[in-house]
């Protein structure tokens, strides 16, 4: 801005020459201008390709501005000595302050040199030389001073620059706790629940268990005293739901009183491969392919081997019962020093989103048949082994469970 004002105020001042000076002067102070313009709008995107180095343009403002004084001189020195400070300035603004002294010391030299014929002329007087001379040394002062005060802006905007740089890291840390924070939140929430919904159903089905093994002994002693087979037949359907009901009152005790795991080092990758076959018959009857990404490498882990296999049949069967005809099912293994995660995923029907806080819960199920503790107790298995189990899942895309166990050593 302080430029363009400069240059405006050295053309106002032209009209007050003679009319061969207006000539020159008009063409030497209009080309300056225009590369003026054309330089000022390159400098303001810096950092192009092809960008030509900044001493290119304050040579060639040196030499404009040179064209300029030798244009406007006359029978006295020129006026127009107030362009030199525009490579100054440029200078000053851009460059160190070692820069801006050598920039100011060549524009004074050249208006000490365009100068001299008049200085040389017979009727100079001293106050005259010493006007010269002041132009000359001013040329340092306006060159410290921008300088100085441009050093001041660019240090402003250095500084202003690393604090929006470390506000916006504490702005990516400040999410990150919120979203730890809401995850914790939400996993306390959700084991409060779990504690107490499985301190109910261990009193419940603690009760209910000793009925029915009144029932299913009861129904044995009768059978054995009945001749009649139809008298028979409903008696063993008395039998096989009663054991039904006893499988389901485990699984209840599981929830609410699970065991401690039974820690021992072993081969993951066999086990995992042990529990294939069972799985893989029902994957064939429904055209579903199951496939493994496990590694061949050892891969030694600290865990209860019976809950890890009770966790994995029931991640592939949720797998298997999501996954229509013609899908895949995925097994991944990846282990590091910190921890140890399998992965099953499948390209079935996924989850929806309103139900994704719910699968773990108790008694939650989206299928027909199930009593929805399945995931609650592969859940609460990972939580006993130190570990998490969580699930992430687009709608009609499929679903990935994670279980992950934190590395042990044996």
């Amino acid at each position: 801005m302080s430029q363009g004002i400069t240059l405006l105020s050295l053309m106002l001042l032209l009209f007050y020459y003679t009319e061969g000076i207006i000539l020159r002067g008009g063409l030497s102070l209009g080309l300056l201008c225009l590369y003026h313009l054309l330089a000022d709008r390159n400098l303001s995107d810096r950092g192009r390709a092809n960008e030509p180095p900044m001493w290119i343009h304050l040579a060639i403002y040196l030499a404009l501005c040179s064209l300029t004084i030798w244009a406007t001189t006359g029978d006295d020195e020129s006026s127009f000595w107030l362009v030199y400070i525009l490579p100054i300035t440029l200078a000053a603004s851009r460059l160190s302050l070692p820069s801006t002294l050598i920039i100011s010391a060549l524009s004074g030299a050249l208006l000490f040199l365009f100068s001299t014929p008049a200085i040389f002329r017979p009727n100079l007087d001293l106050e005259e030389f010493a006007e010269i001379c002041s132009f000359s040394l001013s040329f340092f002062v306006v060159g410290i001073l921008v300088q100085s005060y441009s050093a001041q802006i660019r240090a402003r905007l250095v500084r202003e620059r690393e604090l929006n740089e470390e506000l916006r890291g504490r702005q990516t840390e400040l999410q990150a706790s919120l979203s730890e924070l809401k995850d914790a939140r939400e996993s306390l929430r959700r084991k409060e629940a779990l504690a107490a919904l499985g301190e109910l159903s261990a009193r419940l089905a603690h009760e209910i268990r000793n009925p029915l093994g009144i029932i299913s002994s009861s129904a044995e002693l009768l059978g054995k005293r009945m001749e009649d087979s139809r008298s028979r037949q409903l008696l063993t359907i008395i039998q096989e739901e009663n054991a039904r009901l006893n499988a389901l009152i485990s699984d209840f005790l599981t929830f609410g009183r699970p065991l401690p795991p039974k820690l021992q080092s072993f081969e993951i990758v066999p086990l995992i491969r042990s529990c294939l076959p069972h799985i893989s018959e029902l994957a064939a009857e429904r055209g579903v392919r199951l496939q493994d990404e496990l590694p061949q490498t050892a891969a030694a882990v600290v865990a209860d081997p019976d809950m890890v296999r009770q966790i994995l049949l029931n991640l592939l069967l949720n797998a298997l019962d999501a996954t229509p005809s013609g899908g895949n099912i995925c097994i991944r293994l990846k282990q590091n020093q910190s921890k140890m995660q399998l992965e099953v995923e499948d390209d079935g029907v996924g989850i929806a989103q309103d139900q994704l806080g719910l699968i773990f819960n108790p008694f939650f199920t989206s299928k027909d048949k199930g009593t929805g503790l399945g995931l609650s107790n592969a859940y609460k298995m990972a939580e006993a082994h130190g570990g998490d189990l969580h699930v992430h899942s687009v709608p009609g895309q499929g679903s990935c469970f994670t279980l992950t166990i934190p590395a042990r050593k044996a």
